[in-house]
């Protein structure tokens, strides 16, 4: 339909994400270059992230704009899941998988649990690949029972979970501004994550939680010590009012995406026919 606007959506990068997954094929190949053709025949592509733009514009030397996504709580009512919780836990939920920093945590507690033996977590979501699990459970020899996994749990549970938890750790290694940080961050839940992977375009640090570097497992060791030990000037219960989450409202982020949509029609007329 020629007299509609083509807008694409980019929610990843093939290429990124298999790399960083180990998953690099030529199905995968295939898939990253259909997916750039869509985006380069579109009249518009945008992404969540600066981070997932500024990939395409370095590696690609395509021009993606940015266009928060709206948050929003999914749900009102919460129920706890049938088993029980920790009496204080920090909280890994998602996927579970190397992209989304799970190897990383799973390295980093051994040594956390140094300075702060009673650490304790949860983890809730899907792990694709069983075996991982059980590598990483090697590593944490008898404190093994101190990471209780759950599997992936309904949402009215998980955000019951959620509003549970201390803290989020969430160190991904590439992602695209992660519902995870975004749903606890609204719940006033401190995040843990990583820098340069989109999350440190969400968090301010030491106010809604902390950053540390891709792939340092010493860092994020200390930092979830200093969180469990209440020595972080960040507590959970903050009031998320960033600059990013006055983008995110409903209101301002159709208003920016409809913006935009103007714009890209503009360039499609002529001469301009809305004003």
């Amino acid at each position: 339909r020629r007299d509609r606007i083509h807008a694409v959506r980019c929610s990843s990068a093939a290429d990124l994400y298999s790399e960083t997954d180990g998953t690099v094929s030529v199905a995968q190949l295939c898939r990253g270059y259909l997916e750039r053709l869509s985006m380069r025949r579109a009249d518009l592509a945008y992404a969540p992230s600066q981070n997932l733009a500024e990939h395409f514009d370095r590696v690609h030397n395509m021009n993606i704009q940015v266009v928060r996504p709206p948050r929003y709580r999914e749900l009102k009512h919460f129920s706890l899941p049938p088993f029980p919780l920790p009496r204080r836990f920090f909280l890994h939920f998602g996927q579970l998988m190397e992209r989304k920093g799970t190897a990383l945590l799973a390295r980093a507690l051994p040594i956390a649990w140094k300075m702060a033996p009673d650490l304790t977590m949860v983890w809730c979501g899907r792990c694709w690949d069983p075996s991982k699990l059980e590598s990483w459970r090697s590593l944490w020899g008898d404190r093994a029972r101190q990471v209780h996994i759950t599997g992936p749990l309904a949402k009215p549970q998980m955000y019951a979970v959620l509003q549970l938890a201390d803290a989020a750790v969430l160190p991904s290694q590439v992602d695209n501004l992660p519902n995870t940080v975004i749903e606890s961050l609204m719940f006033g839940i401190p995040v843990l994550g990583s820098r340069g992977a989109s999350i440190d375009e969400l968090i301010e640090e030491g106010r809604t939680g902390h950053l540390v570097a891709l792939g340092d497992v010493d860092g994020l060791a200390e930092t979830m010590v200093k969180m469990w030990l209440g020595e972080s000037p960040v507590s959970k219960g903050f009031e998320w009012n960033s600059g990013i989450a006055n983008e995110m409202r409903p209101q301002r982020a159709v208003a920016n995406l409809i913006c935009l949509l103007i714009m890209a029609k503009r360039k499609t007329e002529s001469p301009p026919g809305l004003c």
